[in-house]
This record gives structure tokens, sequence and C-alpha cells, in this order.
């Protein structure tokens, strides 16, 4: 695992290097070498992003700080002539600090830009980039990408209603565009070496993630179990709000109790704990996440 995780960061490291390179020369040929030592402070350059979980996975504010350093026309636009290493003059304008922003993205070498799947521009001429490597990593860990505001949902539904809540599509719509997302080519990467390392890697890192995301929290577990010693300590401590606690099909530890045929847990969750039988309607137990108990007379105060 740590091998693995150590090609990951490699890997990464000499994609940082290769695109910081790039932007830094797309800038010098359209605003000149002037603004080069921008690019070399640690917080303009080119570096990972703080949530690469939900969006893009690099970010770089350097030309944000050269257009504000650029000289302005009247009307607000900066137009800027350099001069390039044959001698060839060259003039450019630029209307505010996304189109230099733009610019700049665009003018990486092929080399660079097959390293990329998606450029996103800032107002103020920040680039958010997704590398292939980050869309590869999250295509792996079930994650779509939103084409029309750069961010990533869990499977196809989180896709679907941020569409509809964010973007304000319609149903069918928000379900054309996870078909889009799910069709989206993702670059090729052959197999064996790094590509296959870092593909087992974040398999195992899914197969982790949704292992997790099944898990029960350790009160709902006791409460399933009827381990009421266990939940009483659990709650003393501070560790379980029977409350609030709920798995991810909201049950709560109440359903789990009942559904186990737990009457000493049932009752001290409604009867010293306050657990309110309205919050959650018993009545709705499914039966086949919960077997009928052998204790029905018993739990029935609880089921109604």
């Amino acid at each position: 695992m740590l091998a693995a995780e150590e090609t990951e960061a490699l890997v990464e490291l000499e994609m940082i290097r290769l695109l910081h390179a790039a932007l830094l020369s797309a800038s010098a040929s359209l605003v000149g070498a002037s603004h080069a030592h921008v690019w070399r402070l640690p917080k303009e350059s080119l570096r990972r992003t703080r949530q690469p979980d939900v969006g893009a996975d690099l970010s770089c504010h350097a030309p944000a700080t050269v257009w504000k350093r650029l000289p302005r026309q009247p009307d607000g636009t900066a137009r800027v002539r350099t001069l390039s290493e044959f001698g060839v003059a060259r003039e450019a304008e630029f209307a505010d600090a996304r189109a230099l922003g733009l610019a700049i993205g665009e003018g990486m070498g092929a080399r660079a830009a097959a390293c990329v799947a998606d450029v996103r521009v800032k107002e103020d001429g920040t680039l958010l980039l997704t590398t292939q490597l980050h869309m590869r990593r999250q295509r792996m860990l079930g994650r779509l990408h939103c084409a029309a505001c750069g961010q990533f949902f869990s499977g196809e539904r989180g896709l679907r209603d941020h569409q509809q809540v964010k973007h304000g599509r319609s149903y069918g719509g928000a379900k054309a565009a996870v078909a889009s997302a799910r069709r989206a080519l993702v670059a090729y990467a052959p197999p064996g070496g790094a590509a296959a390392e870092l593909a087992a890697l974040w398999l195992r890192r899914a197969a982790a993630k949704e292992e997790q995301r099944r898990a029960l929290p350790e009160g709902l577990a006791a409460a399933r179990d009827g381990q009421l010693r266990a939940l009483r300590r659990l709650v003393g401590e501070g560790r379980f709000d029977a409350h609030a606690t709920v798995d991810r099909h909201g049950s709560s530890a109440l359903h789990f109790a009942a559904g186990g045929g737990h009457v000493e847990v049932c009752a001290y969750l409604v009867d010293e704990l306050g657990v309110s039988l309205t919050q959650a309607p018993l009545r709705n137990l499914s039966s086949s996440r919960f077997p009928p108990s052998t204790a029905v007379s018993q739990l029935t105060p609880y089921l109604w």
C-alpha cells in the first residue's frame, strides 16, 4: 500500500512540475517574462486544491496576481506588447482577469494539455485544473463529473440531484447529463507499471470507503444485538445520541432494537432516554430488514 501511495505522490509531483512549466511559458509568451517571479511564489504557483474530492485537484492563482500588475487602458482592458526570442513584436489585449486566465490555460503545450481533463477559470483569473489522473481516480471511486461546473458527485443520483437543484435542469435533462458523464472518455492508461499500481490503490480505497459507509455506528450495532450494557456505556460517555443517530437508510436505534425483539433495549430508549415514537414510526418497519420478533406482544407498546 505504501509503495502505491508513494508512486501516486511521485506521479502527481511530476505532473505538477510539467503543468507549472507549461503555464509559466504560456504566460511569458502572452505578457512577457517580467512577471515570471510571480509564478514562483508559494501562494501563486500551481498547487493541490484543498478539496479535490469535490472538484479540481490543482489550482493556480498567478494569473489573478499578474492581471493586477498589468497596465490598464481607459476602458479597463489590458494591452500588452511583447518581443519573442526571435525578435518578433506581438500585442495582446485582455478584457479582464478571466480572459487572461483563459488565454494562459489555452496556451499550454500539447504535452501538458494532454495531462488535463478540464480547465476552469474563476472571475479573478485563478485557474482550476482537473487532471486526467484525477479524473481516472474519481471515476474509480464512483464519482461523476458535472460538465456544467466541474464538480464531482457520488454516483448517478448525486449528479442528477445536483443538476436539478443547482443548474435548474428538468428530470429528463438531469438524467441526460448523468448519461453524458458516464460516457465521458477518460485518457487511456496502458496496463502494467504505475498505471496498474494506481488503479489497484484506488480500488482498495473505494472498497474501504464503501465498507465504512455500510458500517453501523457502535450504538446502533449495540441496539441491534440487544447489548443494553454497551449501549448505556456509549450514551453515558457521550459517544452515541439515540435521538439523532440513524443508519444510511434512516433507521434509528429503536428500529434496530424493535426489529431484533430486544424489549429491554426498547424500554431503555423510550422510557429512560425519551426517544420519540412519532419521530420515526415503527409501524413502517420493513419485514425484509427487520424480521418478525418472537416477542411481538411485549414490543407492541413500542411498535404502535
